[in-house]
C-alpha cells in the first residue's frame, strides 16, 4: 500500500450459510481531512478458486462522510477459469491490493494460502511471501 494510500478501515468478513457477509463498525465514516478517497470504500471479495472482484462507489463523493453504493447489494462471484500463471497473476494482484500488511487481513491470507502450489515459476517464492506476511501479523 503506497504512502498515499491511507486506510479508513481494513476489515474481514466470512459469508454466514447463505452466502451474505456484513462489515461491522464500518458506519458511515468521517474522511481523513484534506484526504481524496476516490471510489471509497473499495470492496475485495475473494473465495478460494472464485474470480475476485474490487468494488468501488461508481461517483467519488468527496464528502466528509464516507458511504457505499454497495450497502445492502448483491455481488456474485464466478469460479476460476484460467492458466495457473493467470491464477497466479490475479492472486498477486490480490494480495498487493487489499490491504497489505495490515493485520486485520489474515483470513485473506489464508484463503490465498489454500491456492498453493501452483505450477509455474514464481509461484513458490510468491506463497513464501504470503506466509510471511501473515506470520508477522499474528
Amino acid at each position: 500500500m503506497s504512502e498515499r494510500r491511507r486506510k479508513i478501515l481494513a476489515a474481514e468478513a466470512v459469508t454466514d450459510a447463505q452466502g451474505r457477509y456484513f462489515i461491522l463498525w464500518w458506519g458511515p465514516r468521517p474522511r481523513p481531512v484534506l484526504e481524496w478517497l476516490e471510489g471509497a470504500p473499495v470492496l475485495t471479495d475473494f473465495k478460494t478458486g472464485y474470480e475476485a472482484r474490487f468494488e468501488g462507489n461508481r461517483v467519488s463523493r468527496n464528502t466528509y462522510v464516507q458511504t457505499s453504493e454497495w450497502d445492502g447489494r448483491v455481488i456474485e462471484l464466478r469460479k476460476f477459469q484460467g492458466t495457473p500463471q493467470q491464477r497466479l497473476d490475479k492472486l498477486r494482484f490480490v494480495f498487493e491490493n487489499s490491504g497489505i500488511g495490515f493485520s486485520e487481513v489474515k483470513r485473506l491470507y489464508d484463503e490465498i494460502l489454500k491456492e498453493a502450489p501452483l505450477p509455474v515459476p514464481g509461484a513458490n517464492a510468491f506463497f513464501e511471501r504470503v506466509e510471511e506476511c501473515k506470520e508477522r501479523r499474528r
